[in-house]
């Protein structure tokens, strides 16, 4: 794949059921994010870039995903902070009329020896990694709620599942997404059958673009997929997007 155009992940599909719905997907403008929105916008959805500083790599992910022929909005918001997160919504809202899909994948890596580690960046990596999943799950999820239709996916990383060395705060925050996801699945199973949470973690390395990735999805029970070339990374979100209509996710091999 080719992180920086976010084309070559996989050949379209015609029927997930995907086409004139409405995603956002945080951190959009480059890497796995870019991915994500060309996608998504290559199956018929609608996208929303959310971005932090860089207009220019947004409105570059915007015209890849318009390339699509979908409808596509760049919106700046630091989703660390409540007040912004909520106003990304409500944008999306009054733009698009309703948001189906949230890919949370904004985050940051950053590390150092643990002894080393400033609380400056300890603090900037839990707002952004941790807190900024939270902020903008708790501005959307009303919204799903009132629709009584809404898929989140997470991206996590394998940091959070089995700790690493040098990059402790990159780690606690990718395990407290894991946490999070794992509380959000039940909780919102519980009040509509049509909500369903959802993490895709990537190794450390995949977020700094190199190849493997082990995928986990979880939905009201949790199904785990085997390891995964970046070349099945972006079949196997269209695996979970297919599921968006309704039926229990499932992760098929395709490696």
């Amino acid at each position: 794949m080719n992180s920086s155009t976010g084309k070559g992940i996989a050949a379209p599909v015609h029927d997930l059921g995907l086409a004139d719905r409405v995603a956002i997907v945080t951190g959009g403008s480059r890497g796995i994010g870019k991915a994500v929105v060309s996608l998504l916008a290559s199956c018929g959805t609608h996208v929303v870039v959310n971005y932090l500083k860089d207009e220019t790599a947004a409105a570059a992910a915007v015209n890849l995903a318009q390339s699509h022929n979908v409808k596509a909005l760049a919106i700046q918001a630091d989703v660390s902070r409540l007040s912004d997160a909520e106003r990304l919504l409500q944008e999306t809202v009054e733009h698009f009329g309703r948001v189906d899909f949230l890919i949370c994948n904004a985050g940051i890596w950053e590390g150092a020896p643990v002894e080393s580690i400033s609380e400056e960046l300890w603090d900037r990596t839990l707002e952004i990694n941790l807190k900024g999943t939270w902020s903008v799950c708790r501005a959307a999820v009303p919204i799903m709620k009132q629709q009584r239709f809404g898929r989140i996916v997470i991206v996590s990383s394998t940091a959070g599942q089995r700790g690493e060395a040098y990059v402790s705060n990159y780690a606690a925050s990718k395990g407290g997404q894991i946490s999070f996801t794992k509380s959000l699945a039940p909780e919102l199973g519980l009040f509509c059958s049509g909500s369903r949470a959802s993490r895709m973690p990537p190794t450390r390395a995949i977020v700094a673009r190199v190849s493997v990735a082990p995928i986990i999805a979880i939905s009201c029970g949790i199904r785990c997929s085997r390891v995964r070339t970046n070349r099945s990374f972006g079949r196997t979100k269209k695996s979970i997007a297919s599921n968006f209509r309704g039926s229990r996710t499932t992760l098929n091999s395709t490696s």
